[in-house]
């Protein structure tokens, strides 16, 4: 007996799985072994091992061109023929590169092989062939076709099908957030046919063929004679069971969650994409270089009768050609410093600095969760300092997914005296779920509710605040205490909720009268769909009223109904629910539309209203990235009016807007949309749920759609799917070129998180899956803003800075060894000691070029949030530019010719003596005075390109120029550096040296500081007059010095940056006010910042009896606007000509209420469609 010995496919969809049977011959191969093996169930993330570890890292190394490169000149420097005086120690800046990524990839894949390994030795429990008991082993070791027993609270091992488990009934409950982040408990059933098999022996046994369907990543299907229902799935957690015992389907990679294990998308910073063409500019350069040195060596030799004629004792290469061939591939050892091998390590340092000093930022870590910020990918943090759209999912991101239960409508009054209606309300709330209640304690008693969802624990708790208490659920219904009397339902048939569903239903038989009930709970859109034509028309109307002024006090909604079933109906559809879910073939389509069948012909009872408060800060952090000029869209499955008004709660929406609809019209804007990044007027708002996203998502519309988004201040679309979430993200990101930035907390989040720039994952309620796919994650909405406006912004501005200072330190040391080959016939010769060209970027200039990508800051983090308009710079992608990258290439060509031809000028006649009576007229004393005045020019040259000078800084600026005259005085003392030899005693006691060095600087500085400060006197940038004001003391409030002034403006008539047109307030009479005024109501969602009616009464809650809308004035929403930050856009006005406004008031008309749109739904479910149904009438299967 050898369960799961091997097994074999029949086709391509299936395979049979043999337990405690022999195969049969066809699953045999010619040796009589099996014909197949599944996976084994060890699995390894890591990408080493230790025998591999050298040669895959070193050629996953070698894919970047640049150590390409550096190999290759390495190899050409062994041979003398190419002038390089000591190839060991060329060597040296590639094999530190190496060695450096090496060993961070070697920290990075030992974490992962830990885990690797603390997972494969999970301990489960195996039956053990002929012993007939459960074993201790581990997950490694289990295979397909094993019988396993699992434990309340262990971790699944692998995909395996339930046979039986503690629960008379069969039921598990399990916990699925590792697979898709939802902490709610789901129930799992045990297959018929195998709840005798309880023990060892009876696993001994057994004997069957299971035939199963081949594995695919979908997490919610899977068919065989067994469902998705009698499934646990690898990282599941068993729950409020005492044990289970299934048989092993799928191990290993072919398990779900491995299959769906894809990576995150590996994403790579804007800046680092744009570098690899500055890279492959310097490598033309170079190229051009290094051609040049050939021809003209090669000419050179070629005319005869030249000084070197007399003075050379012939060629290297023998003849002209041959000459310049060697000539070129010594240029290219010559000038190798042009390509910078050390940039990329460089950033990645930078990088990894910047990631620790977010996740170690304790203004972000949220306490309640012990969560900080946590980088994921540490790799783009630049790319939050240009962040332009926003998208936000609703609940649980800008809301708390804390669930808590308002109000509901009875018989479409509200809170009604009427007793039977309202006890039969409350005991539909106690039975219609799949909640599962747990006693935490006995004294006094607590019951816990585990469900699906944090609604339907709310509607559960409200019906017990009600004397309806949900006491437990039995293997064939639910105990619910009725004002004191424990009476059981027999739960017949549960109908669960899926997101197209969007309802579930419960049928109940009644324990007094014996009859049975369907009860349906949903969406009020599909509950008005299926309700009994022709009838309860005026509670219908009333209903959807009550349902659309909870919607606009930001209230989750839901409707209630119910259908009476005869025995004999309920029988004949029993059966074909029972075939369907016995069905291989399309079970969740028959399902569905068996499902539907009985769903239908319903009578309203009545409708929630649930409360998802905002979390802390929301409205402030919102309106401070509107001030920096980001554009938050959010993304949501709720319905319209909610997602509104959540939209005036969180400051995203105000009065003053208006919705518009639009014409499909031919469209010739969409290029000049991409180059305007002004932030719209505050005037227009649009609003779209997911079947009108569906429409205008495709070829022809799309465009068009983004057009007008582009001029709406704020977009809210409802009712979406994840895909379409991501699909929106993708249409803004490719469409207007722009960066964007996702943020969710959900599994539905995940794939707009994935398709954004950067994704953002909040650790919250609903599981980590949300996290576990971001780049950065956080424990709160609120810590959005200082992640983007301050880390973001530091990043990218010093990102940015680095790169163009490092192309600059290497032009100017490449090309003034070009500018010695001028007088040499570009042979080739090393106008440096060998020792110069390998230590310039490794030690004498990186340094003060990697803290300034470290640890340079503008203005500190209090201020940078004081002024978020600072941040425009970023959106605008002004720190770095093409043309910011050819400034600092031609600056350091200018300085090149300066630090090479001053000491040219001075050695010109011949040279001269010393103090000391030595000649100084030699090419490696010429060296020193170009190499150190070179190595002093560009650090000071860094310095000034610093914005903040500490000690920490100008310490290390100061080594690294003290740096080359040491390794001078002591590599020169020894004899094998041959003409170097005592080169340091001859140039340190030389007054010209000392002089040249200084005027040099000065000369080469001094077009660079003229620069600076003509610009920061006549054009300053914003930032220059942030900091002006800095200084002046203006901000010293922040610090708790002096009162806050009354405004703080960037405005200034030498601003480049910030435009300043008069600011236009928008107005309106009061009877032409737009779309949904808030409530009143002082909820903890609004915090008292509502303004229209909520009460019970029908008035507004302020005392206002008028007719009319009362609109009082929104203290939050009438801040001061900053000029910079209301520019009008130039293409608003035409593009104005396509769109037509809906009318002036949105509650003028009753064409847009949701409550108008229920009352006139036709009950279309409540006619049986005329198809072919799936059954005939005696029940059997089409």
């Amino acid at each position: 007996m050898n369960p799961g010995s091997g097994g074999s496919e029949e086709g391509s969809t299936q395979r049979r799985i043999f337990v405690n049977e022999p195969l049969p011959p066809e699953c045999l191969d010619e040796d009589g072994s099996p014909s197949q093996w599944f996976s084994r169930n060890k699995i390894r993330t890591a990408k080493y091992t230790p025998l591999i570890f050298v040669p895959k890292n070193l050629w996953l190394q070698f894919h970047n061109v640049a150590n390409v490169y550096f190999l290759f000149v390495t190899i050409l420097a062994i041979f003398p023929i190419f002038g390089a005086s000591n190839p060991a120690l060329g060597s040296v800046p590639l094999i530190v590169i190496l060695l450096i990524t090496a060993v961070k990839d070697a920290i990075e894949d030992y974490r992962r092989t830990v885990l690797d390994i603390e997972l494969n030795n999970t301990p489960i429990h195996l039956l053990t062939p002929g012993k007939a008991r459960f074993k201790r082993d581990y997950w490694k070791n289990v295979r397909v076709g094993d019988f396993v027993r699992v434990y309340n609270d262990e971790e699944i091992p692998a995909d395996v099908i339930i046979l039986s488990t503690s629960d008379a009934d069969g039921a598990c409950y399990v916990e699925t957030k590792n697979l898709d982040g939802e902490t709610n408990l789901k129930v799992r059933h045990a297959l018929h046919c195998g709840r005798r098999v309880r023990h060892a022996k009876d696993c001994e046994a057994a004997a069957f063929t299971l035939e199963s369907e081949n594995p695919h990543a979908n997490l919610y299907s899977y068919s065989g004679p067994v469902s998705i229902n009698n499934l646990l799935l690898r990282g599941c957690t068993l729950r409020n069971t005492e044990w289970a015992i299934g048989i092993v389907a799928f191990t290993g990679d072919e398990t779900k969650i491995m299959m769906n294990a894809g990576v995150t998308p590996s994403k790579r910073s804007r800046i680092t994409r744009e570098l690899n063409w500055n890279v492959i500019m310097n490598f033309c350069l170079l190229l051009i270089m290094c051609l040049v040195s050939g021809i003209v060596q090669g000419f050179t030799w070629a005319k005869g009768n030249e000084s070197l004629d007399f003075f050379e004792f012939g060629s290297i290469g023998g003849s002209p050609p041959v000459d310049g061939i060697v000539t070129f591939w010594t240029a290219v050892i010559l000038f190798q410093n042009l390509v910078p091998i050390s940039l990329y390590i460089s950033i990645e340092i930078i990088k990894l600095a910047q990631a620790f000093f977010i996740f170690s930022d304790a203004h972000m870590y949220y306490e309640k969760l012990d969560y900080p910020c946590t980088p994921k990918s540490w790799n783009i943090s630049d790319d939050l300092g240009q962040i332009e759209y926003i998208f936000s999912d609703k609940t649980g991101t800008l809301t708390q997914n804390v669930m808590e239960f308002k109000k509901c409508t009875v018989n479409a009054r509200e809170q009604i005296a009427q007793a039977g209606a309202n006890a039969h309300f409350m005991l539909v709330l106690a039975l219609c779920h799949t909640v599962l209640p747990e006693l935490v304690s006995s004294e006094p008693p607590r019951i816990d509710f585990k469900a699906q969802s944090p609604d339907e624990a709310a509607l559960v708790a409200t019906a017990r605040d009600c004397g309806y208490t949900l006491i437990d659920r039995t293997p064939h219904g639910v105990i619910v205490n009725v004002q004191g009397d424990e009476r059981e339902y027999e739960v017949l048939n549960t109908l669960e909720f899926n997101s197209s569903r969007k309802r579930m239903s419960a049928i109940i038989r009644m324990p007094d009268t014996g009859k049975i009930y369907l009860f349906c709970k949903g969406a009020d859109s599909i509950i008005y769909s299926r309700l009994r034509l022709g009838e309860q028309q005026e509670l219908r109307k009333s209903t959807a009223e009550h349902l659309e002024v909870f919607a606009r006090e930001g209230l989750r909604t839901l409707c209630v109904a119910q259908r009476e079933l005869t025995e004999e109906e309920y029988q004949t559809w029993n059966k074909q629910h029972e075939m369907a879910a016995a069905s291989v073939h399309n079970r969740e389509e028959k399902l569905e539309e068996v499902s539907d069948a009985i769903e239908r012909d319903l009578s309203l009872i009545g409708g929630t209203a649930i409360e998802d408060r905002l979390q802390d800060g929301v409205p402030d952090t919102i309106a401070l990235l509107a001030e920096a000029g980001i554009k938050l869209w959010v993304l949501t499955g709720d319905k319209v009016e909610t997602a509104i008004n959540i939209g005036f709660s969180c400051n995203l929406l105000d009065n003053g807007m208006e919705l518009i609809q639009f014409k499909s019209e031919e469209n010739t804007e969409l290029k000049a949309a991409k180059k305007d990044h002004n932030p719209p007027p505050p005037t227009h708002a649009l609003v779209i749920d997911g079947d009108a996203l569906k429409l205008v998502l495709e070829d022809e519309l799309k465009m068009k759609f983004l057009l007008l988004c582009k001029q709406c201040k704020a977009v809210l679309c409802c009712r979406v799917s994840p895909s379409q979430k991501a699909a929106v993200c993708q249409m803004v990101k490719l469409g207007l070129d722009v960066m964007t930035l996702s943020i969710g907390d959900g599994a539905n989040d995940v794939a707009m998180i994935q398709e954004a720039d950067v994704g953002v994952g909040i650790a919250g309620e609903e599981g980590r899956q949300a996290v576990m796919c971001s780049d950065y994650a956080i424990g709160q909405f609120r810590f959005l803003s200082r992640l983007v406006l301050v880390h973001g912004r530091w990043s990218y501005r010093r990102v940015a800075e680095m790169t163009a200072n490092f192309f600059y330190k290497n032009i100017v040391w490449t090309f003034a060894l070009f500018w010695y080959q001028l007088y040499n016939s570009f042979d080739g010769s090393y106008l440096f000691e060998y020792t110069y060209i390998l230590l310039y970027n490794l030690a004498f200039t990186s340094v003060p070029v990697v803290l300034m990508g470290v640890l340079d800051q503008d203005v500190d983090d209090k201020v940078s949030l004081a002024v978020p308009q600072l941040y425009r710079r970023g959106i605008l992608r002004k720190e770095w530019t093409q043309v910011k990258f050819w400034v600092y290439m031609i600056d350091g060509i200018y300085q090149s010719l300066i630090c090479f031809f001053m000491t040219y000028l001075l050695f010109r006649e011949g040279g001269f003596a010393s103090s000391s009576g030595r000649d100084l007229n030699s090419r490696e004393l010429m060296g020193v005075y170009v190499g150190c005045a070179s190595i002093v020019v560009v650090n000071s040259y860094v310095l000034i390109n610093q914005y903040r000078w500490d000690w920490v800084f100008l310490l290390c600026t100061a080594i690294s120029i003290l740096l080359i005259w040491f390794w001078t005085g002591v590599f020169s003392q020894f004899t094998s550096t041959g003409p170097f030899y005592k080169a340091a005693d001859h140039v340190y006691g030389a007054l010209s040296f000392w002089v040249t060095t200084l005027l040099t600087v000065l000369v080469c500085l001094l077009p660079r500081m003229a620069s600076k400060a003509v610009q920061k006197l006549f054009f300053p940038r914003d930032i220059d007059i942030i900091r002006e004001q800095v200084k002046e003391g203006k901000f010293n409030y922040l610090y708790g010095n002096g009162e806050k002034p009354n405004t703080t403006s960037l405005s200034s008539a030498a601003s480049s940056e910030v435009m300043k047109p008069p600011v236009r307030p928008y107005a309106q009479d009061d009877e032409r006010r737009p779309i949904y005024p808030p409530s009143v109501a002082p909820t903890a969602t609004t915090a008292g910042k509502r303004g229209s009616g909520n009460g019970s009464d029908g008035t507004d809650g302020s005392g206002y009896m008028g007719t009319g809308t009362f609109t009082p004035h929104r203290y939050s929403m009438d801040k001061p606007v900053r000029p910079s930050m209301d520019r009008a856009r130039p293409s608003f006005d035409r593009v104005r000509a396509s769109m037509d406004r809906t009318r002036a008031s949105f509650e003028a008309t009753s064409e847009f209420t949701s409550a108008a749109m229920l009352a006139r739904m036709e009950s279309r479910h409540s006619v049986r469609p005329a198809k072919r149904s799936l059954y005939d009438d005696d029940g059997t299967a089409n």
